[in-house]
């Protein structure tokens, strides 16, 4: 008896397309998170807004009082992260150090943590890269 398997690109696109309708599942799924009110633990209108660009488009570390208030205002909203260390690993950073440093203002918050914060609180859409070609 024989078993006729696709090719192993074949597989690749399969996987690719299964892959791709769960993002898109996922997004639409976004969409439906609840809404909570503002941070009120400081005034960002006395902030710049560069914290919210892309690192192209002249993204600057955060303020550390504006990383402290939304760590704060997210924490408070969800038992589940109400912790540095919950929060660390939500952030997928291996120490609760780590964030304590990015509260105080002694390390700046890097791009790639902050802006999979920011996505993961609804402050910035996530970005989706197109594909060019299939290559292999």
């Amino acid at each position: 008896m024989d078993i006729e398997l696709p090719g192993i690109s074949d597989q690749q696109r399969m996987v690719f397309e299964m892959a791709t309708r769960e993002a898109i599942n996922q997004l639409n799924a976004n969409l439906k998170a609840p809404r909570l009110p503002v941070q009120i633990e400081v005034d960002e209108s006395q902030y710049s807004r560069t914290h919210l660009l892309r690192k192209h488009e002249g993204w600057e570390p955060p303020a550390p009082e504006l990383v402290r208030a939304y760590f704060k205002h997210f924490q408070a909203n969800f038992e589940a992260y109400d912790t540095d260390k919950k929060l660390a690993s939500l952030l997928r950073i291996a120490s609760d150090r780590r964030i304590r440093k990015f509260k105080e203002g002694s390390q700046d918050i890097p791009y790639e943590i902050w802006r999979n914060f920011l996505t993961l609180t609804g402050r910035v859409p996530q970005e989706i890269v197109p594909v060019i070609a299939f290559m292999g």
